[in-house]
């Protein structure tokens, strides 16, 4: 670091970021450099609105690569994150090594080493924040909880902030991004070229309480290995989806998910660590019923996606709250090679929870290819004495157009519990789809299935 005395300018600069705080000014631009690779600056700042915090290479460049970005981290450990394994609803830190603020950037910098959030949004409207090209690794040794690298969300409204072209790696008890909406607030994120790999932690959990309304956008993001092995066990591990809406309360989230890829190259995650999972939370603990979705909606879109090898189900929707509306649709997306363990398919539907009641539920699939599940390729359940859902493979009352390629589930095609599936026009393999019954009312129509394989769907347009 620089030596003590600086006064801020590239000859003499701030030896800590508490200095270049202290003396900056809405609008200003702070500049960060270490000497070497090998140099750990330490946080934590509070921007100003308008801020810049700018990562620059040793000679004061731009980082072309990890290696040319200053390093921070923090001496901060918040005692609410090291003792409380939150992984599943509320995650509120109050510490961060940046804190944000309206209109900042945050740029070129490698946050390491994290004993809390390294970017935190603390309530704050931060409407026009962009953070991009930055690196998130490693947390604090003997970390009790998870810690995630980005935490958005509060009370207040917010839009147009962009969080793009970031890496997150290497921590079991690490997670990405969070936002964590409450109140009456509504607030907008698009999300973009974000890479993930080799987290204990969720890559996007998204959080919506009491009557918030989130509209977000995750584009062209890569994740592998989510979830940690069965021999390092880490607390609230167990859910780590790489992808969640999460629901409480009587929100309301709007999710589209295009040219997503999701893979699982060292078999990581538990029984509840699908690739991307629509939860809507409700009949819990009875203390906690306030919580619990009444009114809930999640509209959510997946198109020109991958997922690959998840641990368990591939893309599942949980609903346990009343009143909920749940809109799936699932376009030109490959789930190859799910191991379903929890409701049995590479695409798992619990339409509504035993005790629930009043929901409506659509899912419409066209033109995707859904191969090698290690149980079956759907599997809905549905624990209430109604039939709430409206599921549309082909030819159905969503309009799918089918064209879907539905090949070598081990345990068969659709198993089905009081719902009915439209499947057809659809490629089965060239052998008959099977549908097998949990209890009364589960049907499903394949009629009209596609003589040849369809032609695969365009690439997708950026």
């Amino acid at each position: 670091g620089a030596a003590p005395g600086g006064d801020g300018s590239a000859g003499r600069p701030f030896a800590q970021l508490a200095s270049a705080e202290a003396a900056s000014a809405a609008g200003d631009r702070i500049y960060v450099s270490a000497k070497s690779s090998w140099d750990v600056l330490t946080g934590p700042i509070t921007l100003k609105p308008n801020q810049k915090l700018l990562g620059v290479s040793p000679t004061g460049q731009a980082p072309r690569y990890e290696a040319e970005q200053p390093q921070i981290t923090s001496s901060v450990v918040g005692d609410s994150i090291y003792d409380t394994p939150y992984n599943n609803g509320r995650y509120r830190p109050t510490t961060g090594i940046v804190m944000l603020a309206r209109g900042v950037e945050v740029s070129g910098i490698h946050f390491v080493d994290m004993k809390g959030p390294a970017l935190l949004a603390g309530d704050q409207d931060i409407t026009g924040t962009r953070i991009h090209g930055n690196t998130f690794s490693g947390v604090m040794p003997k970390s009790k909880s998870l810690i995630y690298s980005i935490v958005l969300g509060g009370a207040v409204n917010v839009s147009d902030v962009q969080v793009t072209d970031n890496s997150f790696r290497d921590g079991a008890t690490l997670g990405g991004i969070t936002v964590q909406q409450k109140g009456q607030s509504v607030a907008e994120y698009y999300f973009q070229r974000n890479e993930f790999r080799d987290l204990g932690g969720r890559a996007y959990f998204i959080h919506s309480d009491d009557a918030s309304r989130v509209t977000t956008t995750i584009l062209d993001s890569n994740v592998n290995n989510i979830g940690v092995p069965a021999e390092q066990p880490v607390p609230g591990s167990g859910n780590d989806d790489s992808i969640i809406p999460y629901l409480t309360g009587s929100s309301q989230q709007r999710m589209l998910v295009k040219n997503f890829h999701f893979k699982n190259d060292k078999r990581v995650g538990g029984p509840s660590n699908t690739a991307m999972e629509i939860f809507i939370y409700g009949r819990r603990a009875e203390e906690d019923r306030n919580n619990w979705c009444r009114n809930c909606r999640a509209d959510i879109e997946v198109q020109d996606s991958v997922f690959e090898h998840p641990a368990t189900d591939g893309i599942q929707i949980a609903n346990s709250g009343d009143g909920t509306v749940v809109n799936l649709a699932i376009r030109r997306t490959r789930i190859i090679g799910a191991a379903p363990r929890q409701t049995g398919g590479a695409v798992s539907i619990m339409a509504q929870g035993q005790g629930s009641k009043g929901g409506k539920l659509t899912l419409l699939i066209e033109e995707s290819e859904i191969i090698g599940s290690k149980a079956f390729a759907v599997a809905v359940a549905n624990e209430s004495t109604e039939s709430v859902a409206v599921i549309d493979l082909g030819g159905g009352a969503l309009g799918s157009k089918g064209h879907n390629v539905i090949t070598g589930n081990v345990q068969g095609t659709f198993k089905l519990q009081v719902e009915k599936v439209t499947a057809r026009n659809n490629w089965w393999g060239g052998a008959a789809p099977t549908v097998t019954l949990n209890g009364e009312g589960g049907a499903a129509d394949v009629s009209s299935p596609l003589p040849v394989p369809p032609k695969a769907a365009p690439p997708p347009t950026k």
